[in-house]
């Protein structure tokens, strides 16, 4: 059985013949062979999703680990969440019924969107990985982001800014550090962003202007996660 998108129809039939040819040399007889296609995955806008497109995720977890699967499927927008439901996943009809209402009565749910991160981030890593990307998902808003492990913390933060300091640096005061690491233009700006409530320790609001950063918050035995704002983060790292 040859099984490809309707673009790979010349693969697929030689591929097919391939089999006959192979199989006739090993037992004397050719074999019924049969080609499967599928409509090419396409987005809302006409593209298509594949190896070949920006932005794309790989079933290999060291190319792309469950947490950024997750998160990739997870972003998926509401044009496009159901036809990938009703492709990838084995939901019952009465499911993807109830799915499609919740994008046009509560879009901000994203219900659907989170039923197709569960359902194909479980197929594809197994219900342990499902479960630690959801909990990495729910610490990065919470306290909960001081249990992380190293390598969830560094899938997390992958496109963010880092900075690297030595282990020597402990001690460091925060102003300082926001203003080493480029979280903010200068001391002076990293005082005004700490008094107003903007800057955040491991998810912990600091408005102390003494804050100094020490072994007790390194997350992982190496890292401190700061966060100005609702979404700028930058991940520093003690070595």
């Amino acid at each position: 059985l040859q099984i490809g998108a309707t673009d790979q129809w010349g693969n697929i039939t030689a591929g097919c013949e391939l089999i006959r040819r192979m199989a006739a040399i090993q037992d004397g007889e050719a074999p019924q062979v049969f080609g499967l296609t599928h409509p090419l995955v396409t987005k809302a806008d006409g593209t298509k999703f594949g190896k070949t497109e920006s932005g794309t995720i790989w079933l290999d977890p060291k190319r792309t680990s469950p947490y950024q699967f997750y998160q990739f499927l997870i972003r998926t927008p509401d044009s496009d969440v159901m036809k990938l439901l009703r492709f990838f996943t084995f939901l019952s009809l009465d499911e993807l019924d109830q799915l499609e209402k919740s994008v046009t009565q509560a879009p901000e749910k994203r219900l659907a969107q989170k039923a197709l991160a569960d359902e194909l981030t479980r197929l594809v890593h197994g219900e342990v990985e499902l479960k630690r990307a959801i909990a990495a998902s729910e610490a990065l808003f919470s306290g909960a982001i001081r249990t992380l492990d190293a390598q969830t913390l560094l899938d997390i933060f992958a496109e963010a800014p880092a900075t690297q300091k030595p282990k020597s640096a402990l001690g460091i005061l925060l102003i300082d550090l926001l203003a080493d690491a480029g979280v903010c233009a200068s001391k002076g700006m990293a005082k005004k962003d700490l008094t107003g409530g903007g800057i955040y320790l491991n998810n912990d609001r600091i408005t102390d202007l003494a804050q100094t950063i020490t072994a007790q918050d390194l997350i992982a035995g190496k890292y401190v996660v700061i966060r100005k704002g609702k979404k700028n983060y930058h991940l520093v790292a003690f070595e």
